[in-house]
Formats: structure tokens, sequence, C-alpha cells
């Protein structure tokens, strides 16, 4: 708890540092209000209260917050800078490794939609976690909005669309590649070239081979992407940047640039995030969002795990 407590300590005075106010919401929500954010979180626990509602503990944070922040703070200008340290709750199996209850920390910068308001949310994660003592760390970032464009321009029916969007989410590219090249042979050439693009990841330099492709997403998405790596130089970010152009994190969910944050002592994902331009509506109120979610749990392995892993 020591080491837990100064994981904390670390993280909500970067987030102090930075601008970032704190806020905190119900552990027990509305079972509908959690659903707004499509399959956000994962699966939740549901049970019906006193009064017969169905409300569920929150499997997410971000949700929460963007209710809270369109009930609340209506008569602030935005921006608006939240952070939040608290628990989130998923159903898991049995026979899995994963917490029922886990220990997340974050923040959400409310209002700015462009490339400058992503870099700053990733410039905080970055000295949130050089504060907690990881430097060890890989960030890949990707664009939620271009497979679903993709894959509606490619001329592939709405089932098949929907298994490739699911194979991306799981990282399962045999599966994906099936799933493209299996169809008519008019359509097989644009899957192959569908294929290389998802396995494309690097530095900068592979967003100039995503404009080449020919098509209306790719140019779109290799300018969004494109413009936050400029927003990022000059900003000296200690961990690695790798643009990942088969992350496909939930689609439903996010807008445009998504990222995952992997430690190299741990050797899996640590937190992440992403725009998420659309949930605020659902609250009645128009504004762009972009944040990110780093998991305790991990922080606290990831700092004493040995060797950093090849």
């Amino acid at each position: 708890m020591r080491e837990l407590r100064r994981i904390e300590a670390a993280l909500t005075s970067e987030f102090s540092r930075s601008g970032y106010s704190e806020v905190s919401t119900p552990t027990i929500e509305y079972a509908e209000l959690l659903g707004r954010g499509g399959r956000r979180g994962g699966p939740l626990y549901r049970f019906l209260d006193d009064r017969g509602e169905l409300v569920a503990l929150r499997n997410d944070m971000t949700v929460p917050i963007a209710r809270l922040a369109a009930a609340r703070l209506g008569e602030v200008a935005p921006p608006w800078r939240l952070s939040y340290l608290g628990s989130s709750f998923r159903t898991t199996s049995p026979r899995r490794a994963d917490l029922r209850e886990s220990g997340q920390a974050g923040i959400e910068l409310i209002g700015p939609e462009d490339a400058d308001g992503t870099a700053e949310v990733l410039t905080v994660l970055d000295r949130a976690l050089a504060g907690v003592g990881i430097s060890e760390v890989v960030i890949c970032i990707g664009d939620a909005s271009l497979w679903p464009s993709l894959l509606e321009e490619s001329g592939l029916a709405m089932a098949e669309s929907a298994l490739c969007l699911e194979a991306l989410a799981r990282g399962d590219l045999v599966e994906l590649e099936a799933t493209l090249t299996s169809g008519a042979s008019d359509l097989e050439e644009r899957g192959r070239e569908l294929v290389s693009i998802s396995r494309t990841r690097g530095d900068v330099g592979v967003l100039a081979q995503l404009g080449a492709v020919e098509t209306a997403a790719s140019r779109a998405s290799a300018a969004r992407l494109g413009a936050v790596a400029a927003a990022l130089e000059g900003e000296g970010l200690a961990a690695e940047i790798v643009f990942d152009l088969g992350m496909a994190r939930d689609p439903d969910y996010y807008s445009g640039e998504v990222y995952e944050v992997y430690s190299k002592r741990l050797g899996k994902s640590i937190g992440g995030g992403g725009r998420y331009d659309g949930l605020l509506e659902q609250f009645g109120v128009e504004l762009p969002a972009v944040g990110f979610s780093l998991s305790l749990e991990r922080l606290h392995a990831a700092l004493i795990e040995g060797p950093v892993a090849p």
C-alpha cells in the first residue's frame, strides 16, 4: 500500500501541476448511462436497487465524468481539464488473471478539437509516467476512424466488415487476412492492400505510406495523425512513439486518435485512451474530448519488475 500510495501521489501531483482538477463520480451508476459508452469498459455488474431501477458498478471512468461535466460545468467556459483516481469494476472469467476491481487514474480534456489537445494529453501522460518512475515505455498511436472508413470504401458486406473490426480489436491479423482475401476475386487485391496497412507500424514515416494509399479514408487519417506528430515535436517526450496503422480500439466509442501505452518491463499494456468527440453530445453538450487512463495495478507491477524486456 505504501508503494501504491506513492504512485497515486505522483500521478495526482502531475495532473494538478498540469492544470487538471480532480473530480469524483459515484461507484454505482444507472446501467443505461454506462451503456452510452458502447462496448467501452467491458461487461457490467448489473443489479436492481431498492426502487427496482437497473443499476451497475461503473466499468469505466470516462462516461460518468462526461455526464458530470455536462451537468455541472455548463456555466464554465471550456476547455475543461479534469482528472480522477478511483476503481472500476468489470466481469471476467474465473480462469483468467484479470481483476474484477481495478484502480484507474487519468485525465479528460474537454473542449479542444485539434491535434494540440491530443498532444497536450500525451505530454501529460509522459510526464505522469516519469513522475511515477516509469520511463521504459512505448506509446502506440492509431486512428479509430481509419478502419471503419477503409472497410466501407472497400465494398465489403456489413457482416464481413464487422468481423474485420473484431479481428483488429483482438490483434488477430491472421483472421483479418482470411476475411479480407476470401471474398470475391475483384476484392482480393484490395483486401491484400488492407492487410498490408494493418501490419504497418513505425515512426512518423509510415504516415507518408498511408497517405499514398488512394482512398479518402487513408489520406484523412494520414493528415490527422500527421498533425498530432507535428504538435508533439519539441515536447521532448521521453517515451518512444510508434504509429500503428492496425490499431482499432472501440471504433463505436472513439472518433479519432487512439493510443495504447506499453511497459517494456511488464511486456503488456499499462493504459491507453483516445479522442471521443461524440460522447458529450449524448449528455446534451456538443464538445469534443480526449483523455487517457492508467491501470494502478499494472503501474505497480511495472515498477517492481526486473530488467527491461528485450
